[in-house]
């Protein structure tokens, strides 16, 4: 990876964020996580050009993950997005970019890291 070093994971479920970061730290990323859509916003803006990826959970209490991605895409126009929900809807996927991937829930540690490895090479 070039600077930008950090995958961004967004989550409002404790477990599938701690699981995410353990996960991919173990694969030597560097780990921030954000736990809900306002979170997120803040940490993108804050640490522009440092993040590699975000992995964002499509349905948040407080935002959506398709309402965030303008959002994260105004603060930096080249993140890569791995979008993730246990709720496959082909009509809301429908309206995100091609660059856009979906990481069905659950997920294993070993597609997780896939998906990662995969989007990061896209970059």
């Amino acid at each position: 990876m070039s600077e930008k070093t950090t995958i961004l994971v967004v989550d409002d479920e404790e477990y599938v964020a701690n699981l995410a970061q353990v996960a991919l730290t173990r694969r030597g990323y560097q780990v921030a996580v954000a736990r809900s859509g306002e979170a997120a916003i803040d940490y993108v803006q804050a640490n522009r050009g440092r993040i590699a990826l975000v992995l964002l959970d499509l349905r948040m209490p407080d935002k959506d993950g398709i309402d965030l991605l303008p959002i994260l895409y105004a603060s930096d126009p080249e993140l890569r997005v791995i979008l993730s929900s246990g709720y496959f809807d082909s009509d809301v996927l429908s309206r995100v970019d091609e660059g856009v991937m979906f990481l069905q829930k659950p997920y294993t540690v070993q597609k997780l890291g896939a998906a990662v490895a995969e989007a990061l090479r896209q970059s």
